[in-house]
């Protein structure tokens, strides 16, 4: 049996069959890669995955975590939290974060058997429609009307275009990929496979309205395009 945890995008395994593995998959929708080590977060992951563990050893682990961080997370301590970020340095606390969580994960579990998959490219091609769904998502909780238009018009000034966000994304994969090779974590990635030409989301696999690829927007529909890509790379991860 594999586990599976992740974000809602690791929801894209719910749709996969294989013949040798039954696949239990835990998405969360929201979860960060900054909340996953938090013993007192609120979604409590990290409590979660270290209890089921202690008490089970599926034949492999896959966690896919970072998107919300990257596609949300980013704007939301950019815009609301008005920090100072530089790009390269929030992606690797990131990932310290991930590879000494996957550490004390190992203490318990056979590193042999954990499996890392990197984020998907940014969906949401066109700029105010980018705004729009972040927007919904980071500014919920401000009630305030002015401090929400003011960080409105803030968000929409700080939104970049998709190829400098499908840019910071595959930022995010190499070094999650290198800190995983180094620590001799099995790490994969579907990524380039859902470019097109000019290195952006190819039309077919966006709504351009959610920042979830093609079928994965929720549990009760289905691409096959998108989940036969997936199962050759679990297959691939697998060997």
């Amino acid at each position: 049996m594999i586990k599976i945890y992740g974000d809602s995008h690791s929801r894209i395994f719910k749709k996969i069959h294989l013949n040798k593995y039954k696949l239990d998959v835990e998405n969360v929708s929201g979860a960060s890669l900054s909340g996953l080590p938090k013993s007192n977060s609120k979604l409590k992951l990290r409590s979660k995955i270290f209890t089921y563990l202690k008490k089970n050893n599926p034949d492999f682990l896959i966690l896919k975590f970072g998107q919300v961080d990257m596609d949300l997370g980013y704007y939301y301590k950019l815009v609301v939290k008005d920090d100072n970020i530089n790009k390269t340095i929030y992606i690797e606390n990131l990932i310290e974060k991930y590879i000494n969580f996957l550490n004390e994960i190992s203490k318990f579990y056979n590193k042999e058997k954990i499996i890392i998959f990197g984020i998907n490219p940014p969906t949401l091609i066109d700029n105010y429609e980018c705004y729009k769904y972040t927007k919904n998502i980071i500014l919920k909780d401000i009630t305030d009307k002015k401090k929400r238009k003011d960080l409105s018009e803030k968000l929409l000034n700080s939104i970049e275009n998709i190829h400098e966000r499908t840019n910071l994304s595959k930022l995010f994969n190499l070094t999650l990929k290198y800190n995983c090779e180094l620590n001799n974590i099995k790490y994969n990635e579907v990524f380039n496979e859902f470019l097109n030409s000019k290195h952006i989301i190819a039309s077919k696999f966006t709504t351009n309205t959610d920042h979830h690829l093609m079928g994965v927007e929720n549990d009760h529909i289905s691409y096959s395009t998108t989940n036969n890509l997936f199962k050759t790379a679990l297959i691939k991860s697998l060997k």
